[in-house]
């Protein structure tokens, strides 16, 4: 690597730095015969390398190609050296396109992971509802019955007088009530699983709101006490393989 620098200590101290061999300014010319790749990056207010210039290098190269990256502002090559055969010149300006474009592409991506995201997360939450609906639903019939049984037992004594039929009845008559009660949300517990993406979620507000408690944690271990993977869930290195 060399360093060419209009002030020599400071192509020195660079030099050193990056493991380079300094050069004195004047002397660049005859450098970039030899050089693959020229970074330049000067405050000078006027072109440093202008398109003559590089001709000349060029025919000494014998068709060896070179790549100039001037990332100066003001630019230190003159732009008219990109039409010069074997010669590839990136500026600023090439830069900021290729950083828009990186940018468009990312951006793209992140949109396309988002979609990923929101599909998978849809179907695992409909995965995991449906694994937890039955015993909910039976969890929520049971504390009906509960219910029921607790309401019979507090007024045993105002039923003293009442035959073993009129007991019966009102058993019955209590049941129904619950039963009419429990009706509309066993089926819409019922259908959650299958048709909606916030199934767990009404799952867990019927546990909250009715105090049930499941047994065990099925939803999350099989047979053996180990986590299942979800049915239908994707896993990341499919989408990988995915074309865009």
């Amino acid at each position: 690597m060399f360093v060419a620098n209009r002030r020599y200590d400071r192509a020195i101290g660079l030099a050193q730095r990056f493991g380079g061999i300094a050069i004195r300014f004047d002397d660049m010319p005859a450098q970039l015969a030899e050089a693959d790749i020229v970074v330049t990056c000067t405050s000078s207010p006027h072109q440093i390398l202008g398109r003559d210039e590089l001709a000349l290098v060029l025919e000494q190269r014998e068709g060896r190609p070179l790549l100039a990256i001037d990332i100066a502002v003001p630019r230190d090559i003159e732009p008219s050296v990109r039409d010069l055969p074997g010669l590839t010149l990136y500026d600023m300006d090439d830069l900021q396109h290729e950083v828009a474009r990186n940018i468009s592409v990312r951006e793209a991506e992140a949109t396309r992971g988002r979609s990923i995201i929101d599909d998978e997360a849809a179907r695992f939450a409909r995965w995991l509802g449906s694994l937890d609906v039955v015993p909910t639903i039976a969890a929520l019939r049971e504390r009906g019955e509960q219910i029921v049984q607790q309401v019979l037992r507090e007024n045993e004594s105002r039923w003293v007088a009442l035959s073993d039929e009129d007991r019966e009845r009102v058993e019955l008559l209590a049941r129904a009530v619950v039963s009419r009660l429990l009706h509309e949300p066993t089926l819409r517990l019922k259908d959650a699983h299958a048709d909606s993406s916030d199934a767990y979620v009404r799952l867990q507000a019927v546990r909250e709101l009715f105090g049930l408690e499941l047994a065990g944690s099925s939803w999350l271990e099989g047979e053996a006490g180990e986590a299942e993977a979800a049915p239908g869930v994707t896993s990341l290195d499919a989408h990988r393989r995915r074309p865009a």
